[in-house]
């Protein structure tokens, strides 16, 4: 479940897949056709989102993912102030660094210095034999 701009990846097998889609003015243009998906992070309204918990007094709309959970996948939860400092290919290493993953990723994201908050949180699934 997700609302916002705020990211989940699935790391599953060494490939790291967005499962959300941002609730953003440039993923609006990106969805219309307007807009290439490699110009959405340079967008001058990149930072607009167009949803948001707290926002408005219209009902909030959530949107949800759903799929199988496999043995050693490993989730990402993230604000933008990441994914906008780091690149995909940068959050792959870092999560498949394992342990510590989330605090790699926050420590890359200051050192490529973050313009925005920077949070993650990973999130593993054990072998089948933990079950």
């Amino acid at each position: 479940l997700w609302v916002g701009d705020s990211r989940i990846y699935l790391l599953r097998n060494s490939e790291l897949s967005q499962i959300t889609k941002d609730h953003s003015h440039a993923q609006a243009l990106v969805d219309a056709g307007l807009l290439n998906l490699e110009d959405m992070e340079t967008h001058p309204h990149a930072n607009v989102v167009t949803r948001a918990i707290g926002a408005g007094d219209n009902p909030i709309q959530i949107d949800k993912a759903t799929g199988p959970l496999l043995p050693f996948d490993r989730f990402l939860l993230c604000s933008d102030g990441l994914t906008k400092a780091v690149s995909e290919r940068d959050i792959l290493s870092c999560l498949e660094v394992g342990s510590n993953s989330a605090k790699l990723l926050v420590e890359t994201a200051l050192l490529c210095h973050a313009r925005d908050n920077v949070t993650a949180l990973v999130v593993g699934i054990e072998d089948e034999e933990a079950w």
